[in-house]
């Protein structure tokens, strides 16, 4: 009984962490659009995310290598999309209007 529980704690576990991969994904396709509401929506998704891994740290010791692959993607997807947000032609486009970056 408790393998079969501890089987859907972590089943539920990887699902919050793809669901999280893919609103991040989401909101990197809407930021690369050049949605500005994608924009801040992306900003406060890290923000926030951040925050948590600051609130409550995880040892990396219980990490399986799923659960780092995972943190690890998320952690890229971040990265990548402040690249968009705030670098070249995309950050120009934001910063002084869409013609600027045309």
């Amino acid at each position: 009984m408790t393998k079969r529980i501890d089987a859907m704690f972590a089943l539920v576990w990887i699902s919050v962490a793809l669901a999280a991969n893919a609103l991040t994904a989401a909101f990197i396709y809407q930021a690369s659009r050049r949605r500005n509401w994608g924009r801040f929506a992306l900003l406060l998704w890290t923000v926030g995310s951040w925050m948590l891994w600051f609130a409550y740290p995880q040892p990396f010791e219980l990490y399986t290598g799923w659960a780092s692959l995972l943190a690890a993607a998320l952690f890229v997807m971040e990265f990548v999309a402040l690249l968009l947000l705030f670098g070249g032609r995309g950050g120009a486009w934001y910063s002084t209007g869409a013609r600027a970056a045309l």
